[in-house]
């Protein structure tokens, strides 16, 4: 989706997560973006997305099933919701009412607030040229 991207890079994106439960992949034709894109009715490729899920939903038919909550980094243009623009912070909020009570966030979960809000910041800085 960004100029560069490669298997290559994918693989070192894949050794700063070490052994934490995380799947990272290449997906060099955007088939599982574009699936994705189908489900949150979205005009092209679904990327920098977050989608949650509630136990127990199964991906059973031909695309994913709809997201129980999800958020994005994208233009308008695509036809996601500025509604549903990541806020960390609700992303976090969503995710915690998913897992239940007793979820804390760890240094992980606050590492990822930050790696969001850092994006966050690139991306808006983007858009307005600088």
């Amino acid at each position: 989706m960004m100029p560069g991207d490669s298997i290559e890079h994918a693989r070192q994106e894949v050794e700063a997560f070490g052994d934490q439960p995380v799947v990272h992949a290449w997906d060099q034709d955007r088939r599982l973006g574009d699936l994705f894109a189908k489900t949150v009715q979205l005009s092209s490729t679904a990327w920098d997305a977050y989608f949650l899920y509630a136990s127990g939903k199964r991906w059973e038919d031909d695309a994913p099933p709809q997201p129980t909550f999800w958020m994005h980094q994208l233009g308008t243009s695509t036809g996601a919701s500025s509604d549903l623009l990541l806020n960390p912070g609700r992303l976090l909020r969503e995710l915690a009412t998913l897992l239940g009570d007793g979820f804390e966030p760890s240094s992980e979960d606050l590492a990822f607030i930050l790696h969001a809000k850092g994006l966050d910041c690139l991306t808006r800085e983007r858009a307005l040229g600088g």
